[in-house]
Protein backbone atom coordinates (compact mmCIF):
# COMPACT_ATOMS: atom_id res chain seq x y z
CA UNK A 1 0.00 0.00 0.00
CA UNK A 2 1.37 3.41 -1.00
CA UNK A 3 1.74 6.35 1.35
CA UNK A 4 -1.12 8.84 1.20
CA UNK A 5 -0.43 12.58 1.06
CA UNK A 6 -3.28 14.85 2.11
CA UNK A 7 -2.59 17.58 -0.44
CA UNK A 8 -2.89 15.11 -3.31
CA UNK A 9 -6.54 14.45 -2.41
CA UNK A 10 -9.68 16.55 -2.86
CA UNK A 11 -11.40 17.89 0.24
CA UNK A 12 -12.96 21.02 1.69
CA UNK A 13 -12.34 20.18 5.35
CA UNK A 14 -9.50 18.01 6.60
CA UNK A 15 -9.86 16.77 10.19
CA UNK A 16 -6.68 15.47 11.82
CA UNK A 17 -6.97 13.24 14.88
CA UNK A 18 -3.47 13.30 16.33
CA UNK A 19 -1.90 9.84 16.82
CA UNK A 20 -5.03 7.97 15.70
CA UNK A 21 -4.55 4.32 14.79
CA UNK A 22 -6.58 2.75 12.02
CA UNK A 23 -7.58 -0.34 14.02
CA UNK A 24 -9.03 1.65 16.92
CA UNK A 25 -10.85 4.05 14.60
CA UNK A 26 -12.32 1.12 12.65
CA UNK A 27 -13.68 -0.47 15.83
CA UNK A 28 -15.24 2.75 17.19
CA UNK A 29 -16.31 5.13 14.40
CA UNK A 30 -19.70 3.50 13.71
CA UNK A 31 -20.80 4.56 17.19
CA UNK A 32 -20.79 8.12 15.85
CA UNK A 33 -21.20 8.00 12.07
CA UNK A 34 -23.63 6.24 9.79
CA UNK A 35 -21.30 6.50 6.81
CA UNK A 36 -19.24 3.54 5.64
CA UNK A 37 -16.52 5.25 3.58
CA UNK A 38 -13.53 4.13 5.63
CA UNK A 39 -10.20 3.15 4.09
CA UNK A 40 -6.85 2.27 5.58
CA UNK A 41 -4.17 4.80 4.65
CA UNK A 42 -0.41 4.76 5.16
CA UNK A 43 1.01 7.91 6.70
CA UNK A 44 4.38 9.08 5.35
CA UNK A 45 5.59 9.74 8.90
CA UNK A 46 5.75 8.43 12.46
CA UNK A 47 5.59 11.86 14.13
CA UNK A 48 3.92 15.23 13.52
CA UNK A 49 6.76 17.42 12.24
CA UNK A 50 7.87 14.80 9.74
CA UNK A 51 4.26 14.44 8.56
CA UNK A 52 3.86 18.20 8.11
CA UNK A 53 7.15 18.55 6.24
CA UNK A 54 6.24 15.77 3.83
CA UNK A 55 2.62 16.87 3.42
CA UNK A 56 2.89 20.63 2.92
CA UNK A 57 5.56 21.62 0.42
CA UNK A 58 4.00 24.80 -1.02
CA UNK A 59 2.01 27.84 0.06
CA UNK A 60 -1.74 27.24 0.11
CA UNK A 61 -3.60 30.54 -0.05
CA UNK A 62 -7.00 28.87 0.31
CA UNK A 63 -6.27 26.95 3.56
CA UNK A 64 -6.63 27.91 7.22
CA UNK A 65 -4.84 25.61 9.67
CA UNK A 66 -6.27 25.27 13.20
CA UNK A 67 -3.41 23.79 15.21
CA UNK A 68 -3.59 22.33 18.71
CA UNK A 69 0.02 21.13 18.68
CA UNK A 70 3.03 23.42 19.18
CA UNK A 71 4.89 21.32 16.61
CA UNK A 72 2.79 23.06 13.90
CA UNK A 73 2.63 26.79 14.55
CA UNK A 74 3.25 30.26 13.17
CA UNK A 75 5.14 31.64 16.18
CA UNK A 76 8.17 29.43 16.81
CA UNK A 77 8.79 27.78 13.46
CA UNK A 78 12.55 28.14 13.15
CA UNK A 79 13.12 26.04 10.04
CA UNK A 80 11.56 23.34 7.94
CA UNK A 81 13.90 20.80 9.59
CA UNK A 82 13.79 22.39 13.00
CA UNK A 83 11.93 21.53 16.18
CA UNK A 84 8.80 23.27 14.89
CA UNK A 85 7.09 23.24 11.53
CA UNK A 86 6.73 26.84 10.41
CA UNK A 87 3.09 26.81 9.32
CA UNK A 88 3.12 30.54 8.60
CA UNK A 89 5.09 29.83 5.42
CA UNK A 90 2.48 27.45 4.07
CA UNK A 91 -1.05 28.60 4.88
CA UNK A 92 -3.26 31.64 4.38
CA UNK A 93 -3.92 31.74 8.12
CA UNK A 94 -2.75 29.74 11.13
CA UNK A 95 -4.78 29.58 14.33
CA UNK A 96 -2.25 28.88 17.09
CA UNK A 97 -4.83 27.34 19.38
CA UNK A 98 -2.05 25.45 21.19
CA UNK A 99 -0.74 28.85 22.34
CA UNK A 100 -3.80 30.50 23.84
CA UNK A 101 -6.31 27.66 24.07
CA UNK A 102 -4.12 25.25 26.04
CA UNK A 103 -5.60 23.73 29.19
CA UNK A 104 -2.62 23.74 31.56
CA UNK A 105 -4.47 21.69 34.16
CA UNK A 106 -4.17 18.55 32.05
CA UNK A 107 -1.74 19.62 29.31
CA UNK A 108 -3.69 19.65 26.05
CA UNK A 109 -6.30 21.52 24.00
CA UNK A 110 -9.74 20.14 24.70
CA UNK A 111 -11.90 19.16 21.70
CA UNK A 112 -14.75 21.50 22.63
CA UNK A 113 -12.36 24.43 22.21
CA UNK A 114 -11.41 23.18 18.75
CA UNK A 115 -15.08 23.03 17.75
CA UNK A 116 -15.65 26.57 18.96
CA UNK A 117 -12.81 27.99 16.87
CA UNK A 118 -13.51 25.82 13.83
CA UNK A 119 -17.12 27.04 13.66
CA UNK A 120 -15.95 30.62 14.03
CA UNK A 121 -13.46 30.34 11.15
CA UNK A 122 -16.03 28.46 9.05
CA UNK A 123 -18.40 31.41 9.38
CA UNK A 124 -15.71 34.09 8.92
CA UNK A 125 -14.11 32.49 5.85
CA UNK A 126 -16.69 30.53 3.84
CA UNK A 127 -14.41 30.69 0.79
CA UNK A 128 -11.48 28.93 2.53
CA UNK A 129 -10.68 25.31 3.23
CA UNK A 130 -9.97 24.28 6.82
CA UNK A 131 -7.51 21.86 8.36
CA UNK A 132 -8.81 21.14 11.85
CA UNK A 133 -6.20 19.42 14.00
CA UNK A 134 -7.50 17.87 17.24
CA UNK A 135 -4.98 16.68 19.84
CA UNK A 136 -6.95 13.56 20.79
CA UNK A 137 -6.62 10.57 20.92
CA UNK A 138 -3.01 11.59 21.66
CA UNK A 139 -2.15 11.59 25.37
CA UNK A 140 -2.87 13.03 27.89
CA UNK A 141 -5.98 10.95 28.35
CA UNK A 142 -8.95 13.05 29.43
CA UNK A 143 -10.51 10.17 31.36
CA UNK A 144 -7.42 10.01 33.63
CA UNK A 145 -7.31 13.73 34.45
CA UNK A 146 -7.80 13.32 38.22
CA UNK A 147 -5.19 10.56 38.41
CA UNK A 148 -2.66 12.75 36.58
CA UNK A 149 -3.06 15.44 39.22
CA UNK A 150 -2.63 12.92 42.02
CA UNK A 151 0.54 11.40 40.56
CA UNK A 152 2.11 14.81 39.95
CA UNK A 153 1.71 15.69 43.62
CA UNK A 154 3.08 12.34 44.77
CA UNK A 155 6.08 12.44 42.41
CA UNK A 156 7.57 15.64 43.89
CA UNK A 157 9.94 13.95 46.36
CA UNK A 158 11.10 11.46 43.77
CA UNK A 159 11.77 14.31 41.37
CA UNK A 160 13.98 16.05 43.94
CA UNK A 161 16.00 12.86 44.56
CA UNK A 162 16.34 12.43 40.82
CA UNK A 163 17.78 15.90 40.30
CA UNK A 164 20.51 15.23 42.86
CA UNK A 165 21.28 11.88 41.19
CA UNK A 166 21.49 13.52 37.75
CA UNK A 167 23.69 16.43 38.79
CA UNK A 168 26.18 14.24 40.59
CA UNK A 169 26.47 11.28 38.25
CA UNK A 170 25.11 11.54 34.68
CA UNK A 171 25.13 14.62 32.39
CA UNK A 172 21.83 15.30 30.59
CA UNK A 173 23.31 14.69 27.11
CA UNK A 174 24.56 11.25 28.20
CA UNK A 175 21.17 10.40 29.76
CA UNK A 176 19.44 11.27 26.49
CA UNK A 177 21.75 9.07 24.43
CA UNK A 178 21.46 6.19 26.90
CA UNK A 179 17.65 6.48 26.85
CA UNK A 180 17.58 6.29 23.05
CA UNK A 181 19.86 3.26 23.00
CA UNK A 182 17.77 1.51 25.65
CA UNK A 183 14.49 2.27 23.87
CA UNK A 184 15.84 0.89 20.59
CA UNK A 185 17.25 -2.21 22.21
CA UNK A 186 14.81 -3.01 24.99
CA UNK A 187 11.65 -0.97 24.40
CA UNK A 188 9.98 2.06 25.98
CA UNK A 189 8.68 0.18 29.01
CA UNK A 190 12.23 -0.81 30.02
CA UNK A 191 13.25 2.87 30.15
CA UNK A 192 10.10 3.76 32.09
CA UNK A 193 10.96 1.13 34.70
CA UNK A 194 14.44 2.61 35.08
CA UNK A 195 13.02 6.11 35.37
CA UNK A 196 10.59 4.99 38.05
CA UNK A 197 13.50 3.69 40.12
CA UNK A 198 16.17 6.33 39.46
CA UNK A 199 14.11 9.39 38.45
CA UNK A 200 16.24 10.17 35.42
CA UNK A 201 14.04 13.07 34.26
CA UNK A 202 14.39 16.54 35.77
CA UNK A 203 10.68 17.08 35.16
CA UNK A 204 7.63 14.94 35.80
CA UNK A 205 7.23 11.88 33.55
CA UNK A 206 5.43 12.50 30.26
CA UNK A 207 1.71 11.83 30.13
CA UNK A 208 1.91 8.37 28.61
CA UNK A 209 4.50 7.23 31.12
CA UNK A 210 2.37 8.62 33.92
CA UNK A 211 -0.63 6.68 32.61
CA UNK A 212 1.48 3.51 32.49
CA UNK A 213 2.47 3.98 36.13
CA UNK A 214 -1.14 4.48 37.16
CA UNK A 215 -3.08 1.95 35.12
CA UNK A 216 -0.59 -0.24 33.21
CA UNK A 217 -0.79 -1.26 29.59
CA UNK A 218 -4.42 -2.40 29.66
CA UNK A 219 -5.39 0.87 31.30
CA UNK A 220 -3.56 2.85 28.62
CA UNK A 221 -5.36 0.95 25.87
CA UNK A 222 -8.73 1.71 27.48
CA UNK A 223 -7.84 5.36 28.07
CA UNK A 224 -6.70 5.72 24.45
CA UNK A 225 -10.02 4.31 23.23
CA UNK A 226 -11.86 6.64 25.62
CA UNK A 227 -9.91 9.61 24.24
CA UNK A 228 -10.92 8.61 20.72
CA UNK A 229 -14.58 8.35 21.70
CA UNK A 230 -14.44 11.75 23.38
CA UNK A 231 -12.99 13.50 20.34
CA UNK A 232 -15.29 11.70 17.89
CA UNK A 233 -18.28 12.98 19.84
CA UNK A 234 -17.15 16.54 19.06
CA UNK A 235 -16.14 15.72 15.50
CA UNK A 236 -19.64 14.35 14.94
CA UNK A 237 -21.15 17.64 16.13
CA UNK A 238 -18.82 19.64 13.90
CA UNK A 239 -19.40 17.73 10.66
CA UNK A 240 -23.15 18.23 11.02
CA UNK A 241 -22.49 21.94 10.44
CA UNK A 242 -19.81 21.82 7.74
CA UNK A 243 -20.97 21.85 4.13
CA UNK A 244 -18.61 20.13 1.72
CA UNK A 245 -16.34 17.12 1.39
CA UNK A 246 -14.78 16.14 4.72
CA UNK A 247 -11.88 13.76 5.30
CA UNK A 248 -11.03 12.48 8.77
CA UNK A 249 -7.51 11.08 9.08
CA UNK A 250 -4.37 11.25 11.24
CA UNK A 251 -0.79 12.45 11.05
CA UNK A 252 0.54 9.12 12.42
CA UNK A 253 -0.42 6.20 14.61
CA UNK A 254 0.57 5.20 18.13
CA UNK A 255 2.33 2.29 19.84
CA UNK A 256 0.40 0.95 22.82
CA UNK A 257 2.79 -1.63 24.22
CA UNK A 258 3.44 -3.71 21.09
CA UNK A 259 6.93 -5.24 21.41
CA UNK A 260 7.40 -3.11 24.53
CA UNK A 261 7.08 0.20 22.64
CA UNK A 262 4.80 3.12 23.51
CA UNK A 263 4.13 6.45 21.84
CA UNK A 264 5.48 7.49 18.45
CA UNK A 265 8.40 9.17 16.73
CA UNK A 266 12.17 8.71 17.02
CA UNK A 267 13.77 6.45 18.25
CA UNK A 268 10.87 4.03 17.71
CA UNK A 269 11.02 1.77 14.63
CA UNK A 270 8.68 2.29 11.66
CA UNK A 271 6.08 -0.15 12.94
CA UNK A 272 2.75 -0.72 11.09
CA UNK A 273 0.84 0.65 14.10
CA UNK A 274 2.68 3.95 13.63
CA UNK A 275 1.78 4.44 9.95
CA UNK A 276 -1.62 2.77 9.50
CA UNK A 277 -4.19 5.56 9.89
CA UNK A 278 -7.87 6.03 9.02
CA UNK A 279 -9.01 7.75 5.82
CA UNK A 280 -12.70 8.40 6.41
CA UNK A 281 -14.65 10.33 3.78
CA UNK A 282 -17.86 12.24 4.44
CA UNK A 283 -19.17 13.73 1.19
Amino acid sequence: MEEKYVMEEEWDYLIILDACRYDFFESIYKEFFGYDNLEKAISPAIETIEWAEKSFKDFYEDIIYISTTPFINSKKGLSERGFYFNAKKHFYKVIDLWDWGWDHKIGTVRPEKVNEIALKEYQLHPDKRLIIHYMQPHAPYLSLEKLYMKLRRGDKRGKERGIVFQRNLIPSSVRRILAEICIKGFGTEFVWRLNKIFHFRKIHPLHMEMAWRMVGREGIIKAYADNLRIVLKYVQKLVETLNGKIIITSDHGEMLGEDGFYGHGYPLPRHPKLVEVPWFIID
